[in-house]
């Protein structure tokens, strides 16, 4: 079959190529899927950021402690600043999701934050 291997990270890191069928065992899922695409933004940004002289990397997160040691060193020490656009509180969940599916974001990740605001 064809699949699409990432067989690390970068602009080289990926290529098409064949592959035996997977085996599905009895605990297994197999996922079939009929199309994919890379965001044509991500290479924009890689190259506006390649002309400014800005290093640029796309951090892939897997939840497990050590990226998430290593997120908070990177925070705590400055080198990373998280970029949100807007914060809706909890209740406002719906107005969040329409406001991203309504293309309005400009920059930055919208969050839904579970604390209450304590002003």
């Amino acid at each position: 079959m064809k699949a699409f291997v990432v067989e690390k990270y970068g602009k080289d890191g990926a290529r098409a190529a064949e592959v035996p069928e997977p085996t599905v065992g009895d605990r297994d899922v197999l996922v079939r899927v009929s199309a994919a695409s890379i965001n044509p933004l991500d290479k924009m940004v890689r190259k506006q950021a390649r002309s400014l002289g800005v290093r640029y990397e796309f951090f892939f997160m897997w939840a497990n402690g050590s990226q998430l040691r290593e997120l908070a060193a990177l925070y705590d020490s400055g080198k990373l600043r998280p970029v949100i656009d807007r914060t809706f509180p909890f209740d406002q969940t719906l107005e969040a999701m329409a406001y991203v599916e309504q293309g309005r974001t400009k920059a930055g990740k919208v969050v839904v934050s579970m604390v209450p605001d304590n002003d």
